[in-house]
């Protein structure tokens, strides 16, 4: 910050809450989809299907890291949300508190 201060836009927060919301639900979205992939006996044949175990455990690692990361970002999303809340009452609270020191 060249000017020496940190400025918060509630509504641009607001905004980026929304962002990284969805981003957290189309994570959530792509692990339950890739964690329901069926491994059929035709992607490896009946022999290899003896070897697709670790496969198969990959997937469900994959999916549930994918779940768990999304569901961080919802989480965050709210966080954010919640930051530009405070941000708006602090500034009202500010001028309030102005206002009571002004000169008539």
């Amino acid at each position: 910050m060249p000017d020496g201060g940190f400025k918060a836009k509630p509504d641009e927060l607001v905004t980026h809450a929304g962002t990284v919301l969805k981003l957290g639900e189309r994570l959530n979205q792509a692990g339950t989809k890739g964690g329901g992939v069926d491994l059929g006996i035709e992607t490896y044949g009946i022999i290899g299907q003896a070897f697709s175990g670790d496969v198969r455990e990959q997937i469900a690692e994959t999916a549930a890291a994918l779940n768990e990361l999304g569901e961080g970002l919802t989480d965050f999303s709210e966080g954010i949300k919640e930051a530009g809340g405070a941000y708006e009452r602090f500034e009202k609270e500010v001028q309030e508190l102005l206002e009571l020191f002004k000169e008539d």
